[in-house]
């Protein structure tokens, strides 16, 4: 069938809409975008897929208008057919859409294959940055000579300034590993770090590196750890440069394997308030021991009472300081202290130390104590409320 060109008139007007689409404007290149997207949720889920999906529709259109305004009507052949076939309406209608259909059909068909292709290729290559900053990271926390230049491009993260190293994780493997990511974009949050390093050593760990925790909203971490399953943060210390990110890494392990031992309950664990506990811990047995020799009776007391010892001594017995930051009377606090006395095999005065490092082992430890104050209070009476600052 020989093709008949159309009149010039029409030629004028295919013309006009080429231009048109050649010169499309933003409303028309998001809707491109939009029907892009709509074809495949696949796509629409990955923003690089997204972007080279509207890329590809962008070019088909312009290699569509640009034909259209060097030979207008040259695509017209099908319709041609269409009508030489049948003159019924509803045919020609089906004739003249339905291969249209097809083709766009095909083109997402294409689309899709090619997203799940590329998806694949960005899995393993997402794979092996992952193990490559993994092993970059581990050679610095071991003190391997590595350069910086090199570590700080592969890492994408500053080794020259303060680092403070976090390990978030859960003592079971959790099914939606998503929930501890969630955990660690709530630390981060809480610190306000925007570019944090984050390394997967395991499915049920994270390591995390920050500038510093100033700013760390401990309640609101705590708030969001209790919605993300059993995960937990152990925190190091602030320092600088690669032995501050290696140091403060490694005392971040030090209170992650205080926590485990210990089957701790706490969700939120500071370097700077569990180090004399992790060290007297690492042999379980000597501290147990060593709990067990210094507070006697007291081990078992309730809570409240270990609470308002350890606060006295902080206060440096000074018992009016230490009611008010107890929120409690000072004849209140000075009977807990009198009850204390009665259980401690010997007197507080000549044992703060060793009572307040016991104190906050046994706090960290969990199936602590019970919930009387009055616990144990059968046992020798060992002396007096300690003297000193006391009755100020």
């Amino acid at each position: 069938m020989v093709w008949r060109a159309p009149s010039p008139r029409i030629q004028e007007l295919i013309r006009k809409g080429a231009l048109m689409a050649l010169n499309a404007n933003s409303e028309w290149v998001g809707e491109i975008d939009r029907v892009t997207l709509a074809a495949g949720q696949s796509i629409a889920a990955d923003a690089t897929l997204a972007a080279a999906a509207a890329r590809t529709h962008r070019e088909k259109l312009v290699d569509f208008a640009s034909t259209m305004l060097r030979n207008p009507g040259a695509m017209q052949r099908w319709t041609e057919i269409a009508f030489d076939l049948t003159s019924d309406p509803e045919e020609l209608r089906a004739l003249l859409a339905v291969p249209f259909q097809s083709a766009g059909e095909f083109l997402d068909r294409t689309l899709t294959g090619i997203s799940a292709h590329m998806q694949s290729e960005h899995a393993e290559l997402a794979q092996d940055i992952a193990a490559e900053r993994r092993k970059i990271v581990e050679l610095l926390v071991a003190g391997a000579p590595i350069s910086r230049d090199h570590a700080e491009a592969r890492l994408d993260y500053a080794l020259d300034r303060l680092h403070t190293a976090a390990i978030v994780w859960c003592d079971q493997p959790d099914e939606d590993p998503s929930r501890l990511d969630r955990a660690v974009e709530a630390f981060t949050e809480a610190v306000g770090c925007a570019r944090p390093l984050k390394v997967v050593p395991s499915a049920a760990t994270r390591w995390v590196w920050v500038k510093d925790i100033a700013a760390l909203d401990v309640q609101q971490l705590s708030e969001v750890l209790g919605k993300a399953a059993d995960a937990r943060v152990a925190i190091g210390p602030t320092a600088r440069g690669i032995e501050g990110f290696r140091r403060s890494h490694l005392d971040a392990l030090t209170t992650q394997r205080m926590v485990t031992r210990l089957q701790s309950p706490q969700r939120v664990a500071f370097f700077a308030d569990v180090r004399m506990v992790a060290l007297l811990t690492e042999n379980q047995d000597g501290a147990d021991d060593f709990i067990k020799t210094t507070l006697g009776d007291f081990e078992s007391a309730s809570p409240t009472l270990h609470t308002t010892v350890l606060t006295y001594i902080n206060a440096e017995c000074n018992a009016s300081r230490a009611a008010k930051l107890l929120y409690t009377h000072r004849n209140t606090l000075l009977n807990r202290l009198e009850t204390a006395q009665r259980l401690l095999p010997r007197p507080l005065e000549q044992t703060l130390v060793e009572v307040a490092v016991a104190i906050k082992a046994l706090q960290w430890r969990g199936n602590q104590g019970n919930d009387s104050e009055n616990s144990g209070a059968t046992s020798q009476h060992h002396g007096p409320v300690p003297t000193g600052r006391a009755a100020e």
